[in-house]
């Protein structure tokens, strides 16, 4: 009896063993690569100033920015194609009245629509709710 019981003692140590090695080995494979999309999100009931929302994805190649949010998101848009306008990331609605989704390439604003950019594989797609300026106004542009 002493004898299966060591034997039974010694099956479950070494699957346990091989249960752990596994799963650090897991572990260590997934913390070594990049995301491909993440998403971060900071929400206060208090305001929607408080509120920080951001959709970050890398471009592709032959593909526009907006195509690859709508493969990796639920979105919400007036207008389409070149002229799409996104008002809501993830079930996050952009109230028009103070904030929009805005479109960042590397860091840097997008320069046209998301419908028109042509992303590429060393693109850094970043979409951040972002306050409205309320202080710019038109004689700033002449």
């Amino acid at each position: 009896m002493k004898r299966v019981f060591a034997v039974a003692l010694i099956v479950a140590l070494i699957a346990a063993a091989g249960a752990v090695a596994w799963v650090a080995a897991d572990l260590d494979r997934t913390s070594n690569t990049t995301p491909e999309y993440s998403h971060s999100a900071e929400t206060s009931q208090d305001s929607a100033e408080a509120r920080v929302e951001t959709i970050q994805y890398q471009g592709e190649d032959g593909k526009t920015a907006l195509q690859l949010l709508e493969e990796k998101a639920d979105v919400e848009m007036s207008g389409s194609g070149e002229m799409a306008f996104v008002t809501s990331i993830n079930g996050v609605k952009a109230d028009p009245q103070v904030e929009f989704w805005s479109l960042l390439v590397n860091n840097e604003p997008a320069t046209v629509g998301a419908g028109q950019y042509q992303t590429k594989s060393t693109d850094t797609i970043t979409w951040k709710l972002e306050a409205i300026d309320t202080n710019y106004t038109e004689s700033e542009t002449e």
